[in-house]
């Protein structure tokens, strides 16, 4: 898939009348909100041959602070806008309530200036807070991983989880959604013998080297 801005589009080659028919309306649209407030329409494209095909097109209003989509549904004719935007360390459930905590403007059938000045603040504003979240997240995870840095670190799940075991002890972590999940738990991997036994029972694992001995033996 190739992205073009409306103009490159409307330059190559559509043989399929529907899809001549879908550029045209991705232009009428453009033209539209260009009377109110400026936009980049990008089509993303495939080749087929000599011929191309208009996969779909996404409408952008300029601003100086995130990508914001506006598009049109026909069938309700209603405008949409929304932040196009991904937040690594942010769930789904985070942008959730943050969203919440802003109150979104009256939906748009008759565009204004107005109107989409209100949605491209509410939009920011949600935006803003979520880069926020995501940045203070980030660090709580870069400051984790510095702190296991030198140990001896068993990862899995390309390095989303791992474990560390030292003297009989467990230590396993998850990092997902921008948060690390932490647990400690006893772990012996010992023959069933007495010499482990008295070891265990005795709690000499850290005074004594026997318990290791066993181990490698």
């Amino acid at each position: 898939m190739i992205r073009y801005s409306l103009s490159e589009a409307l330059k190559l080659n559509f043989d399929n009348e529907y899809q001549r028919n879908n550029l045209q309306e991705a232009k009428k649209q453009h033209e539209n909100i260009n009377k109110f407030y400026p936009c980049d329409t990008i089509c993303v494209v495939t080749k087929r041959e000599n011929n191309y095909c208009l996969e779909h097109f996404n409408h952008y209003l300029i601003n100086d602070v995130c990508a914001i989509q506006i598009r049109y549904d026909s069938f309700r004719k209603k405008y949409h806008f929304y932040y196009d935007e991904n937040f690594e360390n942010v769930s789904s459930w985070s942008i959730e309530e943050i969203t919440k905590k802003f109150k979104a403007p009256k939906k748009v059938g008759v565009l204004t200036t107005k109107k989409i000045e209100a949605w491209i603040k509410y939009n920011q504003d949600i935006y803003l807070a979520l880069k926020a979240e995501n940045e203070k997240r980030s660090d709580e995870i870069t400051k984790f991983l510095e702190s296991i840095k030198g140990e001896n670190v068993r990862w899995f799940d390309n390095n989303k989880s791992g474990e560390i075991i030292k003297n009989g002890i467990k230590f396993t972590f998850r990092i997902e959604n921008g948060y690390v999940t932490q647990n400690i738990e006893v772990y012996y991997k010992v023959p069933n013998t007495l010499e482990a036994f008295k070891l265990l029972a005795d709690n000499k694992i850290n005074r004594e080297n026997k318990l290791l001995r066993i181990l490698e033996s």
